[in-house]
C-alpha cells in the first residue's frame, strides 16, 4: 500500500487528499497513516495538505510568514489566544462553536512547532499575535 500511495503522489504532484483517496481506494485513516509515515518533511512534489505551504513540515510552520498567514484568520487567532491563556480544547470548542477535534486540528501546528503550550504562549508567537 505504501508503494501505491508513493507512486500515485509521484505521478500526480500536488494531488489533493480526496483525489489521492479516490485513486488509491484507501479509507481516510489508512491514507492518513501512510502519508504521515512516509515523511514528516515534504518536498515540493509531495502531497499538499490544506493550510501549509510547500516548505512547511507536516506538523509545523516553515517560517514566520506562514505562521502570520494562519494567525490572520480570526477564528484561529482566538483559539490560539484562549489555549495560551490555559483553556482546554473542549472549552475553546464550546466558546467558538466548533468540535473539539476541529480545535485540535487548528492548534496542532502551533503546538508541534513549540510556539504554544497550554497556559503559555512563546515570545515569538506573542509578537506575531501583536502584529496581526
Amino acid at each position: 500500500m505504501k508503494r501505491l500511495v508513493k507512486k500515485t503522489v509521484e505521478k500526480n504532484p500536488g494531488i489533493s487528499f480526496s483525489q489521492l483517496k479516490q485513486k488509491t481506494g484507501l479509507s481516510n485513516g489508512e491514507l492518513q497513516y501512510y502519508l504521515r509515515k512516509s515523511s514528516t518533511i515534504r518536498n515540493k512534489d509531495a502531497y499538499m495538505p490544506v493550510n501549509f505551504c510547500r516548505n512547511c513540515a507536516l506538523s509545523g510552520f516553515c517560517d514566520q510568514k506562514c505562521m502570520l498567514k494562519e494567525l490572520r484568520k480570526d477564528e484561529k487567532r482566538r483559539m490560539v489566544e484562549k489555549f495560551g491563556s490555559g483553556k482546554t480544547m473542549r472549552h475553546i470548542g464550546d466558546e467558538v462553536g466548533k468540535d473539539t477535534s476541529t480545535v485540535s486540528y487548528h492548534l496542532s501546528p502551533f503546538i508541534q512547532s513549540g510556539l504554544i503550550e497550554k497556559g503559555e504562549i512563546s515570545r515569538e508567537l506573542q509578537k506575531a499575535l501583536d502584529e496581526v
